[in-house]
């Protein structure tokens, strides 16, 4: 799948669905949106990769003919109560931004991993938020998560890897730097306006598989 179409499928979904309740409400009406743009796809949730990271599974991967399409997704939200539709929508503040982003990276060194072992694989790590904080340049220079940071226009490559300054509670889990093979920039498009809340997304396009 090329990243013209997730843009136009995504643009698709945020008319019928500007919200979700979840990463997970999220990630199936996108799979959901993206089978309904092509019937012949086979799509799979939550596929496993045993071999390749210990518990490592895939939010969504799409299948066309021989060619596959690994899709990473996070959905980051901010505290409000949303009625869409006669449908109540309870969104709970995000925080730890810093990890957020980290796992957001991870995706991506996960996807470079992952297409390298399947000629003519495509990946894509895809953020949803309506959070401005996980948008914003850090503040100062010595921030933890500085080397991290998707802000829009953003280039990131190579090793990326904590501050000195983090502390074992805020990384653990997370200690192992990021390296990234490509270069990727951070590009936010909008996706829906519901208020009060605006939500954007990050659609990252990973290296093609050797």
């Amino acid at each position: 799948m090329e990243l013209r179409e997730l843009h136009n499928i995504l643009a698709s979904l945020s008319i019928e669905r500007p919200v979700f309740h979840s990463e997970a409400d999220f990630q199936f009406s996108l799979a959901w949106a993206i089978k309904l743009a092509d019937q012949r796809r086979e799509i799979r949730l939550e596929r496993r990769f045993p071999g390749i990271e210990r518990r490592m599974s895939l939010d969504l991967q799409v299948i066309d003919n021989s060619a596959k399409t690994n899709i990473e997704l996070k959905y980051i939200t901010a505290q409000a109560n949303i009625e869409y539709r006669g449908e109540l929508y309870e969104l709970k503040e995000a925080t730890a931004f810093d990890q957020a982003r980290y796992d957001f990276l991870k995706d991506i060194q996960r996807l470079e991993t992952l297409n390298s072992l399947y000629s003519g694989a495509t990946g894509y790590a895809v953020m949803l938020n309506c959070n401005r904080t996980m948008e914003a340049p850090g503040r100062s220079s010595d921030v933890i998560d500085g080397e991290f940071r998707i802000h829009e226009g953003e280039s990131l490559t190579g090793r990326l890897q904590w501050s000195p300054r983090a502390g074992a509670g805020s990384i653990k889990g997370r200690e192992s730097p990021i390296v990234l093979q490509d270069r990727y920039s951070m590009n936010w498009r909008p996706f829906s306006v519901i208020q009060p809340l605006e939500f954007n997304y990050l659609a990252v396009k990973v290296a093609d598989g050797a």
